[in-house]
């Protein structure tokens, strides 16, 4: 199964070459080139050496399948109508 990314578009719009990127991340190019052209699905732990290397969260890079997709929760203070609640879908999340 591979997951849809956004790293190509990312890197770009933060003026970054993939070598420049694979370096800050500790990754191998060829390996980013082959996750950030959907050729390869990285590992969690890849996944989160790449996310925080750019300072964002996975959600935001990478796009989880459709079967895999889940309402998030959000913790109300007690008092309120009920402890969890799903929180609205966010901007540009399908």
């Amino acid at each position: 199964m591979r997951l849809k990314n956004r790293l190509h578009r990312i890197l770009h719009e933060r003026g970054l070459t993939g070598t420049e990127f694979a370096a800050i991340c500790g990754l191998d190019e060829s390996q980013l080139n082959r996750i950030k052209n959907g050729r390869a699905t990285p590992t969690v732990m890849t996944a989160l050496r790449i996310v925080r290397a750019i300072g964002l969260e996975v959600e935001d890079v990478f796009d989880p399948p459709p079967s895999c997709r889940v309402p998030r929760l959000r913790v109300h203070r007690p008092g309120t109508e009920g402890a969890l609640r799903a929180a609205p879908p966010r901007r540009g999340v399908r």
